[in-house]
């Protein structure tokens, strides 16, 4: 006899298909500054969704839906080691049938600082960066049937990041990095994946200079 909620499998289940096609142009106002402005279409098809049965949970394939956005992205620097980079991301999505669907963020956005400095006659590069991702107002449906439901409105906030890079021993680099420090609590939101903390350290070297 099987408990509540348990997880029943799914022979059926595809994996999500996303495809896109981006156009956009690169300008340089000032010496030292880049700026880029892209337009994007993405199609993402068998959405995965979870459905409860009888108690049960499973998950299923649903149609598909469109995000159309545009970014626009600056870099400055570097100035005596320092340079910034700031991303900011206008979505809007449709489903199948070109309805606006009432799940969607107005815009996310990144910014980091970074400082890079040669250490002991350039034997030791540093390159330290410190982020800010921020996600805007988003409205999401709640209850059990589209009948039922009401739309609530989410707020997700900002989450910080922090980034160190050191190159030692000539082209080998040592990487260390953690995404949302504080561990603010977060959703997913469709089309861009926020996670809890997370630790990556990394190591990587160059073959041929």
């Amino acid at each position: 006899m099987r408990s509540q909620s348990d997880i029943l499998p799914n022979t059926d289940l595809r994996p999500e298909a996303s495809r896109m096609i981006a156009c956009g142009f690169r300008i340089v106002p000032w010496s030292g500054v880049h700026a880029t402005l892209r337009g994007y279409w993405r199609d993402t098809r068998d959405l995965i969704r979870g459905i409860e049965d009888e108690g049960d949970y499973r998950f299923i394939n649903v149609d598909q839906v469109r995000f159309f956005g545009l970014d626009a992205q600056i870099m400055a620097g570097p100035w005596r080691g320092f340079s910034l980079d700031m991303i900011l991301n206008v979505i809007t999505v449709d489903d199948a049938t070109n309805q606006d669907l009432p799940e969607s963020p107005t815009f996310w956005g990144n910014g980091a600082l970074s400082w890079q400095h040669a250490f002991f006659k350039g034997d030791l590069h540093t390159h330290l960066s410190l982020g800010i991702r921020a996600v805007s107002e988003f409205w999401t449906l709640t209850g059990d049937t589209p009948e039922v439901s009401s739309l609530i409105s989410i707020n997700t906030g900002t989450l910080l990041d922090v980034k160190a890079t050191f190159i030692v021993i000539q082209n080998v680099r040592l990487s260390f990095a953690v995404d949302n420090v504080l561990d603010k609590d977060v959703i997913y939101i469709s089309g861009y994946r926020l996670s809890g903390r997370m630790f990556r350290i990394g190591m990587s070297w160059d073959l041929l200079d």
